[in-house]
């Protein structure tokens, strides 16, 4: 967890790489259950209400690019913007 090889793990505690593996994967789980727990928390909330807020903002900023890159490759293809077309 504090950076050290697997490798040099194994060899200082005479236990198989795999295993530790499997020990620093159930610890990992176990810590994000622990926080999941945690509901109620006023701390947690607003993390969780900001992570809510900045996932909903990245969407909008990633339509908003997909369609500015459309419009610049219609512009450099030598066609009008979708929102341009004619209707015939």
């Amino acid at each position: 967890m504090r950076g050290e090889s697997l490798d040099a793990l194994s060899r200082e505690t005479n236990k198989p790489a795999s295993e530790i593996a499997r020990w620093r994967e159930e610890f990992l789980r176990g810590g994000e259950e622990a926080l999941k727990s945690r509901t109620g928390d006023p701390a947690v909330e607003s993390i969780e209400e900001d992570r809510r807020r900045l996932r909903s903002k990245i969407g909008e900023l990633t339509m908003e690019n997909e369609l500015l890159r459309d419009t610049i490759h219609r512009t450099e293809a030598g066609h009008p913007p979708a929102w341009r077309r004619s209707s015939r």
